[in-house]
């Protein structure tokens, strides 16, 4: 960087001009003229072979004078206030030209000082069309901060690339500190005007910043919340402003002290972190190099509506969750395991759950229904006391007991076992010894294990067998499997846990199964599962309740953890017919699982001549406390639109041209899905989170 200091007198590749309203060190009383102005000049990227700068169009002012006590730089009609005496320009007229500044140094008793210099700046940066229509479109524009937004204003890191990483304001929240009745207007002629409070009319007004920093504006006043400073009183004011693109990053710089949304200090440029037509989401660094702030400013207007008003009023159905324990069956139904409910894996879209009806996934608890997703797992089951009974269930010899010579195992579908210690001897089993059947994520289905014996077992007298078990699930499949030598003669019996975290015998009969020499002994614990790397739940209306028509009122709280998919929808009732997408559905609240400060509304049909392809539309709205407060998510069907609401505020309509799916019955699902095309990837520390339903009600 090549540095120029300007002297009174005293000329290098430049032309100075000095005026004064008074001569150097003439003092009447207390006024004291500032004199010896001198003015440091830094064009950024200047050097020998490139003596007017790198393209940039940036330019570094320093100004120092005996006496001064503020400043003043005047560059194309402007004047911007410089208490230190910095000021940065970003000369932006293609080419290389010679721009004049004069800076101004205010000494006692308002007495003053001007220098007069003229710089000779190359701009090689031409702003795209597209920047400069969606800034002031072709005359003048007005900005304001988008105070309905999520994240609308926050902070992070310094060079931090995540929006308001540390910190994000929600909708509304900094009303009443002066920025959100601020406006900023872009015209086309590189001015910049500050509305400081819309509101008013008359020029005055206040503004929003930071402690100490927003000292440089040059008055008292404001109201300190912390480290805020807000209602610091600022009258309009108009400066310049220009693009530049330094390391290929759009930035919008403004002169002297002028700010957008709240006063951080530091150079007054503001990168265009992305940009619409309409919205443009910018990040700078303040003063004290401590931050980066973030902010999104909009064009549009400041959004107003009436109150919606359902035509649907009477209640026709609901669930209140008041009952703890196991959701309502007279209620609801479940989809289980790793398909969906046509039997498809996922609706192909890639997640990573299987469903369950475990209490550790759904259940009922103070009024408040919880779906829970939670990490999963390789997944260990015990067993031990195989005994032959009779019909009476009187135990008549021991098959097995696992205390004497360990029999050997033969483990398949990706399962292992081997004989242990009881790890839980208590209840039903205090044995020592115990088998163990592992069964890992990502073992198929039919996982299981088996041990040879050593003599026939003969089930003409007695034909039950009775084993003790222990899972860590209630409610799963454990089959047995008896085989003759060769396997050619086989019979099985299928029994379900009934409790969890405990021993339990389960007898089986056997009294149906062929006559053979039965040499093998085969269990599986789960069968047709297998063990998930995370696990959720998914409850639904299907043959329940279906209905047609009418508004859908489910309060909620999402989850927050990174990669959670919670879901509340409709699913049209024939789609085991049809199947999906003709069979039509109603995403009343989908949230993604990176954005946990949004929801979306969606629909989804079919379209081609076969119906097979899908088609959709839908919209996202901001609902920034949706994982730490309860919503109402809210969906008006009839049969020209479907409306999707949130807290009563509408922000997805649709028509219905009468010909695609909804206007037929459709069944309520409630779910969290892990991973997949809209849950994205999952928190490597995630252990569980949960969506949590106050209420369902329909009503027509």
């Amino acid at each position: 960087m090549k540095n120029f200091k300007y002297y009174i007198g005293f000329i290098l590749s430049l032309a100075l001009f000095f005026t004064s309203c008074q001569d150097d060190d003439f003092t009447v009383g207390n006024l004291v003229a500032p004199s010896n102005i001198q003015v440091e000049v830094d064009i950024v990227g200047a050097d020998a072979n490139n003596p007017n700068g790198d393209g940039s169009g940036t330019v570094h002012f320093t100004a120092t004078a005996d006496n001064a006590i503020s400043y003043q730089f005047v560059y194309n009609g402007i004047t911007n206030s410089a208490p230190g005496g910095r000021q940065t320009y970003d000369f932006s007229v293609l080419g290389l030209n010679t721009y004049e500044v004069t800076v101004i140094a205010f000494g006692t008793g308002g007495s003053a000082s001007s220098l007069t210099i003229e710089v000779e700046v190359l701009s090689l940066y031409e702003p795209p069309a597209d920047l400069l229509q969606m800034l002031h479109g072709g005359s003048e524009k007005t900005w304001r901060i988008k105070a309905e937004g999520a994240k609308h204003f926050g902070l992070g890191p310094v060079g931090g690339s995540t929006p308001c990483e540390w910190y994000g304001a929600g909708p509304d929240e900094k009303v009443g500190t002066g920025m959100y009745d601020d406006r900023y207007i872009f015209n086309a002629d590189g001015t910049f005007t500050h509305i400081t409070n819309v509101d008013t009319g008359d020029g005055t007004g206040t503004v929003f910043g930071r402690e100490v920093l927003i000292e440089e504006l040059g008055g008292p006043g404001g109201n300190q919340n912390g480290a805020d400073i807000e209602n610091y009183p600022l009258n309009d004011y108009t400066a310049l402003w220009a693009l530049s693109a330094p390391g290929g990053n759009e930035t919008l710089s403004l002169t002297g002290t002028a700010f957008m949304g709240y006063y951080i200090g530091g150079n007054h440029r503001y990168e265009i972190f992305s940009r619409s037509a309409n919205e443009m989401q910018l990040r700078s660094t303040d003063g004290n190099d401590e931050f980066d702030w973030w902010f999104i400013l909009t064009a549009e207007e400041v959004p107003t509506g009436d109150e919606f008003e359902s035509i649907y009023n009477n209640l026709v159905w609901s669930d209140e969750f008041d009952s703890n324990g196991a959701p309502n069956p007279a209620n609801w139904a479940y989809d289980l395991g790793t398909v969906d409910a046509l039997g498809n894996p996922q609706w192909g879209t890639g997640e990573e759950q299987t469903y369950t009806s475990n209490s550790d996934n759904v259940i009922v608890e103070d009024g408040v229904l919880k779906i829970t997703a939670r990490v999963g797992g390789d997944e260990t089951y015990y067993y031990d006391e195989f005994e032959l009974l009779d019909s009476g269930g009187t135990a008549q010899s021991v098959i097995e007991d696992f205390e004497g010579s360990a029999p050997t195992f033969t483990g398949f579908g990706g399962s292992e076992s081997i004989v242990i210690a009881n790890p839980d001897a208590s209840g039903e089993n205090t044995t020592s010894n115990v088998g163990q059947l592992s069964k890992p994520v990502g073992a198929q289905v039919w996982a299981g294990t088996y041990f040879e014996l050593g003599s026939p077992l003969d089930l003409s007298a007695n034909n039950r067998i009775s084993v003790k078990t222990w899972s860590p699930k209630s409610g799963i499949v454990v089959k047995l499997k008896l085989e003759n030598a060769d396997a050619s003669i086989t019979h099985e019996v299928d029994l379900n846990t009934t409790v969890s975290g405990a021993w339990e015998q389960l007898v089986y009969d056997f009294s149906s199964a062929p006559t053979a020499d039965y040499m093998r002994v085969v269990i599986f614990f789960d069968f047709n599962n297998t063990p998930a790397a995370y696990t959720s739940s998914r409850i639904k209306t299907q043959d329940i309740f279906e209905f047609t028509y009418g508004r859908v009122d489910v309060r909620a709280k999402l989850p927050v953890s990174m990669g959670t998919w919670p879901a509340i929808w409709l699913l049209g009732a024939n789609h085991e017919t049809v199947g999906w997408p003709a069979s039509g559905e109603i995403d009343i609240m989908e949230q993604s699982g990176e954005n946990k400060y949004s929801v979306s509304g969606t629909v989804h049909w079919a379209v081609g001549n076969d119906n097979a392809f899908p088609a959709s539309a839908g919209e996202s709205v901001d609902v920034p406390t949706a994982t730490s407060e309860f919503h109402n998510y809210t969906l008006e069907w009839t049969p020209e639109k479907i409306y999707i609401l949130v807290d009563g505020m509408v922000y997805f309509e649709f028509a219905d041209n009468g010909e695609w799916p909804f206007n037929a019955d459709f069944n309520l699902i409630l779910n969290v899905a892990m991973g997949g095309n809209l849950g994205g990837d999952i928190d490597p520390a995630f252990t569980e989170d949960t969506m949590e339903i106050d209420y369902v009600r329909i009503y027509q």
